[in-house]
């Protein structure tokens, strides 16, 4: 029985990570070989064995219990554990799945999804079975690995006399009822047909064919304003859109990409920090946790959360340039570090709550920042919406009792508004500066966004 599978089954896999290996040269490739206990997954390992030489192949076997289903699911999940672990020392990696057991690979899916194993898109899956395609529409979590992942399905066919194997492939935002893509073929008396050569797998996160429509979550910046625009197709004939750089990126990218989009904002109207319970507030609460009521099912949508920020385009030299334009007297200004601020203990703090500078003082070990980061739960700071800075400015900024420590060009930003409001410079900037804010742009992981996105 066994050689039977080894001329007709193994010698297809080998045939498909040939073409695939000799596309994609790597000194650093890896291969991982997962497989249950079937005689043509053991086949088609035995034929596998002389690719040591070239390239470093792990095998992963797992123990395929049909009296207990439970304990089939426990091997596998410590397998896929295991081979995430490897993923680190390895540059590219193609991980080869062999099986006709619709449960082991519902739950290979299943599992490599949610351990990772594919979110990285330099690793590729592909998948081998002899199960009839009618078959695999059933396979939730399977379609879900296909359809979000650099991932193809090899589909070997050998109840006729010519042994014939399909490549398939399924697009992101599509149901498990969509006919897949064929991507290649062949049989065992013809050479493969690539349908896209040279290319095995097609880049199907670039642009997707069916123009999914997805959530968008953004706050208020000094780069982008909240506006409400009339639209009779949805209730309250108003919609939610923001103004200015982060906006028209939003465009680019949903025209270049091929989907539509609607803003939602989060219940705090803030960035999001990690609560202690683990979860999320915010924005990045709004990306982990929302459900979408336009899906047909509940994963058909992805919820692509956009930490639109963009640099205000004000810069040092403007600035002096309109300080010097001032007939300015002496004014006392006793904070120039943070220092300053500490040792005053009837001065308060101000600072954007759910912001990534709260994160920072909350994980800082040492200095002013620690020090700062303590007093946080105390009377003297206190927390603001970035669009009450503004009125905090002209109330108990203006006082002398709080101080507003927060990022320059949000400063820049309020200064000159408040100057271009008064026609009076009543505020200044402390010398001394801290910290540096990373700007990035957000989604779920195994996003298929993210392909297109990293490549910005």
């Amino acid at each position: 029985m066994v050689p039977y599978y080894k001329t007709r089954g193994s010698l297809d896999v080998r045939r498909a990570l040939d073409v695939m290996l000799a596309i994609e040269q790597c000194s650093r490739s890896s291969i991982m070989l997962v497989i249950d206990d079937s005689p043509w997954a053991f086949s088609i390992m035995q034929d596998l064995t002389d690719l040591q030489a070239q390239w470093r192949v792990g095998v992963f076997g797992v123990t395929n219990n049909e009296q207990n289903a439970n304990m089939t699911r426990e091997n596998l999940y410590q397998a896929i554990a295991t081979a995430r672990r490897l993923l680190d020392g390895s540059w590219w990696v193609t991980v080869v799945v062999v099986s006709e057991d619709p449960t082991f690979l519902s739950a290979f899916a299943e599992f490599s999804f949610k351990n990772h194993l594919l979110s990285v898109h330099t690793t590729r899956l592909l998948a081998f079975t002899r199960l009839p395609l009618h078959r695999l529409h059933t396979l939730h979590h399977l379609h879900k690995t296909l359809s979000r992942t650099n991932a193809l399905l090899a589909v070997v066919d050998d109840a006729s006399p010519v042994l014939r194997t399909r490549v398939l492939a399924w697009l992101p935002f599509t149901d498990p009822e969509t006919r897949p893509l064929q991507v290649a073929s062949w049989s065992t008396n013809l050479n493969i047909s690539l349908a896209n050569p040279p290319n095995l797998f097609p880049k199907k996160f670039l642009r997707f064919p069916h123009r999914p429509h997805v959530m968008v979550t953004a706050e208020e910046f000094p780069s982008q304003s909240v506006v409400m625009v009339d639209d009779l197709t949805i209730p309250g004939n108003k919609r939610l859109t923001f103004t200015g750089a982060a906006g028209h990126i939003m465009e680019i990218l949903s025209t270049a990409m091929n989907f539509t989009y609607t803003y939602l904002r989060s219940l705090d109207k803030s960035w999001g920090l990690r609560k202690s319970d683990g979860t999320w507030s915010g924005m990045l609460g709004l990306i982990t946790h929302i459900k979408r009521t336009k899906c047909r099912w509940w994963w058909d949508r992805v919820m692509l959360g956009v930490w639109m920020l963009m640099i205000l385009v004000l810069t040092q030299s403007y600035v002096g340039n309109l300080m010097s334009l001032l007939a300015v007297r002496y004014i006392d200004q006793p904070y120039q570090r943070l220092d300053d601020v500490l040792d005053k203990s009837d001065v308060g703090i101000i600072l954007v709550q759910n912001s990534l500078i709260i994160h920072y003082l909350r994980t800082a070990t040492s200095g002013p920042l620690c020090e700062l980061g303590n007093l946080m739960g105390t009377d003297r700071v206190a927390y603001r919406l970035f669009a009450e800075l503004p009125q905090s400015l002209e109330t108990i900024v203006r006082d002398g009792s709080h101080v507003v420590f927060d990022l320059d060009f949000v400063y820049n930003h309020m200064l000159t508004r408040s100057f271009s409001r008064t026609g009076t410079c009543d505020f200044y900037l402390s010398r001394s500066s801290y910290l540096t804010t990373p700007l990035a742009m957000v989604a779920q992981k195994n996003s298929p966004f993210m392909p297109r996105l990293n490549k910005l």
